[in-house]
């Protein structure tokens, strides 16, 4: 057998490849032919991990210090990123500084990559965004979400609860445009 042969039997036979190959199949199953599109879409979205949320400092503060710190990007860029103003992020990342932010990246949570997309909606606070997101999509309790956001859980609950009136306040105004 010739090199190429050996490297695509070893390709074919890794444990990984063989679960994406099985993953896509599934996706394929689901979504027909526009799951090579999402696939193409996701791999242009970023993610952060959960765990940096876990640390002292606001969530806006955590999230633009790991986006400058850890992911090497601008304020201009993170501020387009999340539908902020430059000013707003420069502030964060000045506050986090100040706070002695650092980041322990847990591996516990690396199933929980949160996609940074989901903070550019305005109309929720970042906690709240996240709280929702891990309610809605990995259906977490807020016991659990406390846990690992290192909150107390009756701030979780108060944090799902204020979005789910202000996304009720929003169906209301929509629908009476209509």
């Amino acid at each position: 057998m010739n090199k190429k042969g050996e490297i695509v039997k070893k390709v074919v036979l890794d444990e990984d490849i063989v679960r994406i190959k099985s993953l896509f199949e599934k996706l394929h199953k689901k979504y027909g032919d526009k799951a090579v599109e999402l696939i193409k879409q996701l791999e242009q979205e970023e993610f952060v991990p959960l765990s940096i949320f876990s640390s002292k400092t606001s969530p806006l503060e955590s999230l633009c210090y790991y986006m400058h710190k850890e992911k090497n990007h601008n304020l201009s860029e993170i501020g387009e990123l999340l539908g902020r103003s430059q000013k707003t992020v420069w502030q964060a990342v000045n506050d986090a500084k100040k706070k002695n932010t650092s980041f322990n990246v847990n591996t516990i949570d690396e199933r929980y990559n949160i996609p940074v997309s989901l903070f550019s909606d305005r109309t929720f606070s970042i906690l709240e965004n996240l709280c929702i997101y891990l309610r809605d999509n990995f259906h977490l309790k807020y016991s659990e979400i406390a846990f690992l956001l290192n909150k107390n859980q009756r701030t979780i609950w108060t944090c799902c609860n204020r979005a789910k009136k202000k996304a009720a306040t929003q169906f209301k105004k929509q629908s009476k445009m209509k």
